[in-house]
């Protein structure tokens, strides 16, 4: 690898890593660990596009290799992106709960 692709897989981890952790902070959650599980989604993301490409190999027409790289990088945000979509949707579906909850409480005093 070169020094650019470091550059961007470095932006993209960096980027993703204090998505979550943001994300986490909002919600009250353990920061370090969803932090992890965000980088962690990411390289799932670009494994999972090394084995669709290796099950294809045959039938994709030969690529550059930076192009593949490139690739399984938006491969892997693109994971990155919805396991964060799906986690803000459960978890701010909790949150609404709880302050409906202590309204309803508020007016029973």
């Amino acid at each position: 690898m070169n020094v650019m692709l470091y550059t961007v897989l470095g932006i993209i981890l960096f980027s993703i890593g204090k998505t979550f952790f943001g994300l986490a902070k909002k919600y009250r959650k353990n920061r370090f660990v969803f932090t992890i599980i965000g980088v962690l989604s990411f390289v799932v993301g670009v494994i999972i596009y090394i084995l669709i490409y290796a099950a294809l190999i045959n039938i994709l027409p030969v690529l550059n290799r930076y192009i593949h790289e490139y690739l399984s990088f938006a491969v892997g945000v693109l994971i990155a992106v919805l396991i964060h979509y799906l986690l803000e949707k459960k978890w701010k579906q909790y949150k609404n709960v709880d302050a409906e909850q202590a309204i309803d409480k508020i007016g029973e005093n």
